[in-house]
């Protein structure tokens, strides 16, 4: 017996330094010294906006391993990169104005998405669609492309200004100001059916949102600061998020969890909310600013300052969103092999006591 139990305290001691305080692992992304910053997360890949050859290009990672790649260096300026699946998305102002553009990580391909001769800017991507901010009407509108068809279609050409489209399945979010300038509100529009949802239209201003599924985010100004809000489309449902006296921003969506960038601590520092047990959590602690963050699954990027420019950092929030077949990590090997040591442990001692009872 004591045999076992010396094994297993010393995988303990070697194998799972992490496992025995659980919580939130940081890693650094990008270490270029000019500015990487805009992550998006989806799977193992990160993508990013860089200026490391003087103008906004677009770069990622695998994080599974291998070295950081270009995307798109094309001479001009490449901007907002988002991705879903092996699909990246971003605006390009190679042909005078800010069109939209995609590359597929599986084919190594480029390929125009829209390139209508006014600008198009901020698209983000989820799914089969990808969608965005149009100026063609001569305000700025929202629009769409289906992939699998090649298709455009317009989601909001109303008159007023639209901003800051979001997809994250079966709907799209974007601000608007169809109330009137400087009263902005949440719409969202149904791929599904192609009707249009007013999500939030309280008289003080709502920016900013961010989808995923039914669950809505924004930021909101109706208690005297900008504060994070939620809103669940299948129950018709708005709720508070975070309400804390100083500023929240940017909130981003995935499953469970909402995060955004938040300055109580007199900085700008990462935080997010589990809304299946209405916890709020911290993710970055460091004296830096840290901003604009995305999530997938439970790894959330954004882009930081500690190193005097921005670069991309990471984090595994360990809220168990996904259940990914992987192979084993070197901490997950440990839990593994001492878990059969404990139960060759608990058989052994069993069998001994039935032999000298």
């Amino acid at each position: 017996m004591k045999k076992w139990t010396v094994l297993a305290c010393i995988f303990i001691y070697i194998l799972l330094p992490g496992v025995i305080s659980a919580g939130i692992t940081e890693i650094q992304i990008t270490s270029d010294s000019s500015t990487q910053w805009r992550p998006s997360v989806w799977g193992d890949y990160v993508v990013w906006q860089d200026q490391r050859n003087g103008n906004a290009d677009i770069y990622g990672i695998n994080m599974r391993g291998g070295s950081e790649f270009p995307i798109c260096s094309e001479s001009h300026d490449q901007e907002h990169p988002t991705i879903y699946g092996s699909i990246v998305v971003w605006y390009d102002w190679r042909n005078g104005n800010a069109d939209v553009y995609g590359y597929d990580l599986n084919t190594n391909t480029e390929f125009p998405i829209c390139t209508e001769s006014h600008n198009q800017r901020l698209p983000v991507i989820y799914g089969d669609y990808v969608v965005w901010n149009d100026w063609r009407n001569g305000n700025w509108d929202i629009y769409g492309y289906k992939i699998s068809t090649s298709t455009e279609f317009s989601i909001c050409t109303d008159a007023a200004h639209q901003y800051f489209p979001r997809t994250g399945g079966r709907y799209v979010v974007w601000w608007d100001e169809r109330s009137g300038i400087g009263n902005w509100d949440i719409y969202a529009y149904d791929l599904t059916n192609g009707t249009e949802i007013p999500i939030c239209t309280d008289s003080h201003d709502q920016g900013y949102p961010a989808v995923e599924g039914n669950i809505v985010a924004w930021i909101d100004d109706r208690n005297g600061n900008w504060d994070i809000y939620g809103y669940d489309i299948s129950t018709r449902t708005e709720f508070p998020i975070c309400t804390d006296g100083a500023a929240q921003f940017r909130p981003w969506v995935y499953g469970n969890i909402i995060v955004w960038f938040d300055q109580r601590n007199g900085n700008q520092d990462i935080y997010g909310y589990q809304l299946q047990t209405s916890t709020e959590f911290q993710i970055t602690t460091n004296t830096s600013n840290q901003r604009h963050p995305k999530i997938y699954c439970d790894t959330v990027v954004w882009h930081d300052l500690r190193d005097g420019d921005y670069n991309v950092y990471g984090a595994d929030i360990d809220r168990g969103q996904c259940t990914i077949e992987t192979i084993p990590t070197i901490n997950e090997w440990g839990i593994i092999i001492f878990s059969l040591l404990m139960a060759g442990s608990a058989v052994w001692t069993l069998k001994r006591r039935k032999r000298t009872s």
